[in-house]
């Protein structure tokens, strides 16, 4: 009884790592997602004719730099991101 028991404690015991490890990659993942959702927002500042100027002489009314910002996309990113959080809660799941 006592080999089933300590077993058991094992399995126990692997299953509590695992799960401290999806659950620190969900919340990098949630902080990977915050920083990208902040560079969204600057990239919408960037565009906003009220606020585009502040951004050029942050820049050193050096445009290519705001157009290189701009021309980041960050639409796969968030897909990405969700594919993988639903993984994530799946393998969450079955842990």
């Amino acid at each position: 009884m006592n080999n089933i028991s300590t077993k058991i404690d094992a399995i126990i015991a692997l299953r509590k790592q695992n799960l401290d490890k999806v659950s620190a990659l969900s919340n990098n993942m949630k902080n990977y997602y915050q920083t990208v959702k902040k560079f969204k927002r600057l990239q919408d500042g960037m565009k906003n004719p009220e606020t585009a100027a502040k951004y050029l002489q942050l820049f050193k009314n050096n445009p290519e730099v705001l157009d290189k910002i701009l021309n980041i996309s960050v639409t796969e990113f968030d897909s990405e991101y969700q594919n993988y959080m639903k993984k994530l809660q799946q393998l969450q799941k079955k842990i």
